[in-house]
């Protein structure tokens, strides 16, 4: 686990992370729907951007040649939002490279699910999705699935990716 703490890299990316204003959770008080409402809207948000932080972390770490680090980070910005296919392709491609194949191979299958439900099979995204999965199966020697992979790309989209 990335700690920011003791790891001077990483305060950057959490600075202006804790805000003053946000609503506050006291023991005992009785709250409306609308303040527990924008309690839980407040704290979703304060994820979302904590995830974005870890993921920057994890840019940070690759820059730095520090990939086991990176990983960890791109894991934890998954925690936080795990429905982003960025963060999502990131710890895959991440894991894949530290040789954690069957973990990186759930960030990056579920990547290309999120991305053929939200774009569609021809997109762009989604052909770099396919890619990225079968980069990983390649890793494994699982060489027929990562061709099957590959020739789920259409040509447009392969085209448009690269």
């Amino acid at each position: 686990m990335v700690d920011k703490q003791s790891d001077p890299d990483m305060h950057l990316p959490f600075n202006g992370l804790s805000d003053v204003n946000e609503p506050k959770i006291e023991a005992g008080t009785e709250y409306t729907e609308d303040e527990i409402d924008r309690i839980i809207a407040s704290v979703k948000e304060k994820q979302i951007k904590l995830g974005e932080c870890y993921y920057q972390q994890g840019l940070i770490k690759e820059l730095k040649l520090k990939d086991n680090e990176a990983y960890a980070a791109f894991k934890q910005a998954v925690n936080c939002h795990p429905d982003n296919i960025e963060f999502l392709n990131a710890a895959g491609l991440s894991g894949t490279k530290v040789g954690d194949y069957e973990q990186a191979e759930q960030f990056l299958s579920q990547a290309l699910k999120f991305s053929i439900d939200r774009f569609g099979k021809n997109h762009p995204d989604t052909a770099t999705a396919y890619n990225n999965l079968a980069s990983n199966l390649d890793a494994q020697g699982r060489l027929d699935e990562a061709q099957s992979f590959r020739q789920c790309i259409p040509c447009n989209a392969q085209d448009n990716a690269i």
